[in-house]
């Protein structure tokens, strides 16, 4: 009841009204926008709960001022690079990209998880640095 009556008086409000709410809305937005620009980093180590701290390392990967998470092993690595069909579903291109890495050599498959580690060693190197450790 309540979003319906929220709606109907936005339809009933004039455009210079409707303006002001706007006007509002963008000032807050670009007042969070600056707020994630400039909070210190160190809020990521301070937040207790396990789900608001991934949200907030995400949105900082968003915005460029975390580097993002590499790949956890050498099957995701090829998985992100590997060709996807526009015509499969995802299920298919998954499916198709598994039978490639199934192929591959041994060889190969270490040399992407040698490329893992090296990866997961620079992230952890940048994401410290950016952090203060």
């Amino acid at each position: 009841a309540v979003v319906s009556t929220q709606s109907t008086g936005w339809k009933t409000m004039t455009v210079a009204q409707k303006r002001v709410y706007n006007l509002q809305a963008e000032k807050s937005r670009k007042n969070y926008e600056q707020f994630f620009k400039t909070a210190p980093l160190s809020m990521l180590e301070d937040l207790e709960d396990k789900k608001d701290r991934e949200k907030l390392r995400k949105r900082l990967v968003e915005i460029g001022r975390l580097p993002k998470k590499p790949p956890v092993s050498g099957y995701q690595l090829y998985q992100s690079r590997a060709r996807r069909d526009p015509k499969l579903s995802v299920t298919e291109n998954l499916t198709a990209i598994a039978a490639q890495y199934q192929k591959l050599s041994e060889g190969q498959k270490e040399k992407l998880s040698a490329e893992v580690v090296v990866m997961k060693e620079q992230y952890q190197r940048d994401y410290d640095r950016l952090l203060g450790h």
